[in-house]
């Protein structure tokens, strides 16, 4: 018999639950998955390729004329949500929630185990990817040229595509929208305007930061639908 999910908002059940309602459990709701990469991923391709083609390069002379304050406050921003500073928080949220899971046996932490497993592995992909394309960052490119590329340089300047940034804060405020849908607007509003200043401070060009938008979004929807089966798969057996 299965069990019913707990009354407890805290409960790994109840988080996976307001992440996503219906958890598929085989037949075709098994493929929804795959169904719901296809389609963003085709939409955000296509996307990406456009702006390569016809805007990376008209943006990044405007955002080159913009006003030093400007400028200054996208780099604060990009520095406030960088990886180092927000993963150790991640990593202090879920040990506070593992010692509590200690001592109340019902409470289980799955929403900051998620929340960590999506923000490392949208880093890690991201920087894989990024070193196989080896595209040069608006500042390395001389000419402005969008499209110098330097595979496996394993140089910074030639680590552009995607935006690891981008791609990590999209993975955290993703989930947190998901998880707090009254504020849904206000943090996906974050998301982009993180990758904004990505583009500002003239460390990517605009398809860069579509890319790690992507792919956080991506990776934030396979992290939530991997720990949906196992939190289902778990109740099945009580």
């Amino acid at each position: 018999m299965v069990r019913s999910a707990s009354a407890d908002p805290r409960t790994a059940r109840t988080i996976i639950m307001a992440i996503r309602e219906q958890p598929p459990t085989g037949g075709d709701e098994g493929r929804r998955p795959s169904i719901q990469l296809m389609g963003p991923g085709l939409c955000f391709s296509t996307l990406i390729s456009a702006s390569t083609i016809f805007l990376d390069r008209a943006i990044a002379l405007a955002v080159a004329g913009l006003p030093v304050w400007l400028s200054q406050a996208a780099r604060w921003l990009s520095d406030a949500v960088s990886p180092l500073f927000v993963l150790p928080i991640l990593a202090g949220v879920l040990i506070f929630e593992l010692l509590r899971a200690s001592v109340r046996p019902s409470h289980r932490p799955l929403f900051a185990i998620v929340g960590l497993c999506s923000g490392i592995t949208a880093l890690v992909s991201s920087a894989l990817i990024k070193t196989v394309i080896g595209r040069a960052r608006p500042y390395a490119s001389a000419d402005m040229g969008t499209l110098h590329f330097k595979p496996f340089s394993f140089e910074d300047a030639f680590a552009s595509m995607p935006s690891s940034q981008s791609a990590f804060a999209t993975a955290t405020l993703c989930l947190l929208a998901n998880y707090f849908p009254k504020h849904r607007a206000l943090l996906l509003s974050m998301s982009l305007l993180v990758c904004a200043s990505r583009v500002i401070v003239r460390e990517h060009w605009l398809s860069d930061v579509i890319g790690g938008w992507t792919l956080g979004y991506l990776v934030t929807l396979v992290m939530v639908q991997i720990f949906a089966r196992g939190a289902a798969s778990n109740d099945a057996k009580y």
